[in-house]
């Protein structure tokens, strides 16, 4: 029998160990028991058999405003970019993404973490803002959820040549008329993947655009400056070496479990705690290319 789409969608986006992805409103958790016994009952075959067998795919959900990745061996990506949601379920995360692979997580993001009554006001804040998220902030303010629904974002599309996989978004979310593209490519042979951004400013003043990578707590991390460069490392596995270039990159931060102001926290799977953010400062308008390269991961 054909699901429905939005149990296609859900099964279709779960992480390698089954676990919905902690993107928006939505906490890293398992199935619903009723949701995955009338999704087996409806497949003829268990939700691991049926994820696993799409292995080797990539599927773009342009209602739902995200794109998914996966392979045999535990690669994982989801990028996503909507104002589907009404604001109370979405987080200002337009053009974001995690990361896995061998089943672990290297990038991940702020994700949704429980708090009783009022308690951590500022943190969900943060976890709902675009610092949270493996996107950009332009200078010091940003677009809250709830203001702007004018202001879109969304999934322009997907394209494939060769091994290569692209996926076109697109986010206005920005103040003052400014608007951002992302082309995520992704080597289904070597599981490398190239973004490149287009940052554009109306009347631009010298405001910096900051971006942000959130990379899972027990990463060992390495930022060089001087060559624009972050490695990401799991000594069992292998590593990720990430490459920025601009011609208007002014500087890279870290930050790790900083409470003024917050930044460096996330969610990995179920757990919510310090993360290690990298933060790269463009101080003007124009292409912005981010290049992810594995090492000792075949």
């Amino acid at each position: 029998s054909r699901l429905p789409a939005s149990l296609d969608y859900l099964l279709s986006s779960l992480t390698p160990d089954l676990q919905i992805p902690w993107v928006g409103n939505s906490p890293a958790e398992a199935l619903k028991s009723e949701v995955k016994r009338y999704a087996e009952m409806t497949l003829g075959k268990g939700v691991r058999e049926y994820v696993e067998g799409l292995a080797g795919t990539a599927l773009l959900y342009p209602d739902y405003g995200h794109a998914i990745v996966r392979e045999e061996d535990g690669f994982y990506l989801l990028f996503h970019a909507a104002q589907n949601l009404p604001a109370i379920k979405r987080h200002e995360d337009a053009l974001s993404f995690i990361l896995l692979n061998k089943g672990r997580v290297w990038i991940t993001e702020g994700g949704l973490a429980g708090f009783d009554g009022n308690e951590h006001t500022d943190m969900m804040s943060y976890l709902w803002s675009p610092h949270a998220h493996n996107t950009y902030v332009y200078g010091d303010e940003y677009i809250k959820a709830l203001a702007s629904p004018d202001l879109d974002a969304y999934m322009r599309g997907m394209t494939v040549k060769g091994d290569n996989v692209s996926f076109e978004a697109f986010s206005e979310r920005f103040p003052t008329g400014v608007f951002v593209t992302r082309r995520l490519t992704v080597d289904r042979t070597t599981h490398d993947i190239a973004i490149h951004d287009v940052l554009s400013v109306p009347e631009p003043d010298g405001t910096c655009f900051h971006g942000s990578l959130h990379f899972a707590p027990d990463l060992q991390i390495q930022v060089d400056p001087a060559t624009s460069t972050v490695i990401a490392s799991d000594s069992g596995l292998g590593s990720l070496t990430v490459a920025i270039v601009s011609e208007h990159l002014s500087g890279i931060q870290r930050f790790s479990g900083q409470r003024d102001p917050i930044r460096g926290w996330g969610t990995v799977g179920e757990a919510f705690g310090p993360v290690q953010t990298v933060v790269y400062d463009i101080c003007g308008t124009g292409p912005v290319d981010l290049s992810l390269r594995w090492s000792g991961i075949s």
